[in-house]
């Protein structure tokens, strides 16, 4: 009897701390999102499992040591226009040089002109505001072996909203 008594004990006590717990949320506690968006059919192609990929400039997205086993210099465009006047670019390329390669990206989300809307005017106030993101990436490859490959891809975002201009940074 006793025994089954601090069991429910213990059950309860459990419930009783957890509540609090569930009752926590994370919002407005991430940034640069839009770096999530893959910048490639191909990888959305394959359900975004790309991370084995190692041939071509498209690979360094996902698994930055690729950047060392590039052969040549190599670029890459993406231009994606998506509902509502958001659009995407990534633009990406890689330079070979003697002792590895090199490697920069830019990034870019925008919203588009959005009409401002309250509860006393859900249909608009007459004012516009547009949100854009930006992200610079650099790095450096090498391939160390046939089978190993070595390398460090710095992105730093810089986020623009109307509310917090130009916050961001390596």
């Amino acid at each position: 009897m006793r025994k089954t008594s601090a069991i429910v004990a213990a059950f309860l006590g459990v419930f009783v701390l957890s509540g609090p717990a569930q009752a926590q949320t994370k919002t407005g506690t991430s940034i640069a999102q839009f770096l999530k968006i893959e910048p490639g059919a191909r990888a959305a192609g394959m359900g975004n499992a790309a991370v084995s990929l190692y041939d071509g400039i498209q690979s360094v997205y996902y698994n930055p040591a690729a950047l060392g086993s590039l052969s040549k210099s190599a670029v890459q465009f993406t231009h994606s226009d998506w509902y509502a006047g958001i659009t995407y670019d990534y633009a990406a390329g890689a330079l070979a040089v003697g002792f590895g390669n090199l490697f920069a990206s830019v990034t870019s989300l925008s919203s588009g002109d959005i009409d401002v809307r309250t509860v006393d005017q859900p249909l608009g106030t007459g004012e516009r505001y547009s949100v854009s993101d930006l992200a610079v990436g650099l790095g450096i490859g090498r391939q160390i072996t046939s089978r190993f490959g070595a390398s460090a891809v710095r992105p730093a975002a810089l986020v623009e909203d109307p509310d917090h201009p130009a916050e961001g940074g390596f």
